[in-house]
Protein backbone atom coordinates (compact mmCIF):
# COMPACT_ATOMS: atom_id res chain seq x y z
CA UNK A 1 0.00 0.00 0.00
CA UNK A 2 1.31 3.07 -0.80
CA UNK A 3 0.42 6.20 0.84
CA UNK A 4 0.87 9.83 -0.41
CA UNK A 5 -0.34 13.22 1.47
CA UNK A 6 -0.58 16.25 -1.64
CA UNK A 7 0.42 18.98 0.75
CA UNK A 8 -0.75 22.58 -0.80
CA UNK A 9 1.13 24.57 1.49
CA UNK A 10 -0.80 28.37 1.25
CA UNK A 11 0.65 31.41 2.44
CA UNK A 12 2.93 32.24 5.35
CA UNK A 13 1.73 35.01 7.74
CA UNK A 14 3.80 37.22 9.80
CA UNK A 15 1.84 38.79 12.98
CA UNK A 16 2.54 42.79 12.34
CA UNK A 17 0.24 43.61 15.59
CA UNK A 18 -1.64 42.16 18.64
CA UNK A 19 -4.27 43.98 20.53
CA UNK A 20 -6.85 43.56 23.37
CA UNK A 21 -10.20 44.59 22.64
CA UNK A 22 -13.64 45.00 24.82
CA UNK A 23 -11.29 44.88 27.76
CA UNK A 24 -12.73 47.38 30.12
CA UNK A 25 -11.99 46.25 33.47
CA UNK A 26 -8.31 45.70 33.09
CA UNK A 27 -5.88 47.97 30.69
CA UNK A 28 -3.91 46.10 28.45
CA UNK A 29 -0.57 46.81 29.93
CA UNK A 30 -2.50 45.32 33.69
CA UNK A 31 -2.94 42.19 31.17
CA UNK A 32 0.31 41.62 29.53
CA UNK A 33 2.24 42.21 33.05
CA UNK A 34 0.28 39.41 34.64
CA UNK A 35 -0.02 36.61 32.28
CA UNK A 36 0.60 33.19 33.32
CA UNK A 37 0.58 29.72 31.81
CA UNK A 38 -1.41 26.58 32.96
CA UNK A 39 1.71 25.80 35.17
CA UNK A 40 1.15 29.01 37.03
CA UNK A 41 4.98 30.39 35.75
CA UNK A 42 4.87 33.89 34.21
CA UNK A 43 4.54 34.17 30.41
CA UNK A 44 4.42 36.83 28.23
CA UNK A 45 2.50 36.92 24.75
CA UNK A 46 3.90 34.01 22.42
CA UNK A 47 2.85 36.07 19.05
CA UNK A 48 4.63 38.91 18.57
CA UNK A 49 5.11 41.26 15.83
CA UNK A 50 7.24 40.22 13.21
CA UNK A 51 7.33 36.76 14.24
CA UNK A 52 5.36 33.83 12.13
CA UNK A 53 1.95 33.05 13.07
CA UNK A 54 1.16 29.85 14.48
CA UNK A 55 -2.00 28.57 15.52
CA UNK A 56 -0.28 27.09 18.86
CA UNK A 57 1.00 30.37 19.74
CA UNK A 58 -2.63 31.72 19.66
CA UNK A 59 -3.97 28.90 21.82
CA UNK A 60 -1.58 29.46 24.23
CA UNK A 61 -1.55 33.12 23.89
CA UNK A 62 -5.95 32.61 24.31
CA UNK A 63 -5.04 30.65 27.22
CA UNK A 64 -2.89 32.82 29.33
CA UNK A 65 -5.75 35.83 28.87
CA UNK A 66 -8.14 33.76 30.04
CA UNK A 67 -6.21 32.46 33.21
CA UNK A 68 -5.68 35.71 33.86
CA UNK A 69 -8.95 37.08 34.15
CA UNK A 70 -9.73 33.90 35.78
CA UNK A 71 -7.39 34.36 38.64
CA UNK A 72 -9.37 37.65 39.16
CA UNK A 73 -12.63 35.72 39.61
CA UNK A 74 -13.93 36.12 36.55
CA UNK A 75 -14.00 32.31 35.62
CA UNK A 76 -16.50 32.52 32.91
CA UNK A 77 -14.02 34.80 30.87
CA UNK A 78 -13.87 34.18 27.68
CA UNK A 79 -11.24 35.28 24.82
CA UNK A 80 -11.93 34.88 21.40
CA UNK A 81 -9.22 35.68 18.91
CA UNK A 82 -9.63 37.98 15.52
CA UNK A 83 -7.73 36.89 12.98
CA UNK A 84 -7.03 39.61 10.56
CA UNK A 85 -4.80 39.06 6.77
CA UNK A 86 -3.04 42.30 5.95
Amino acid sequence: MVIRFDVAEGTQYQVSNVALKGNELFTQEEILANLKDNNNLRTSLELRPGETFTPKKLRSDVESIRNFYQAQGYIDAEVVPQKVPN
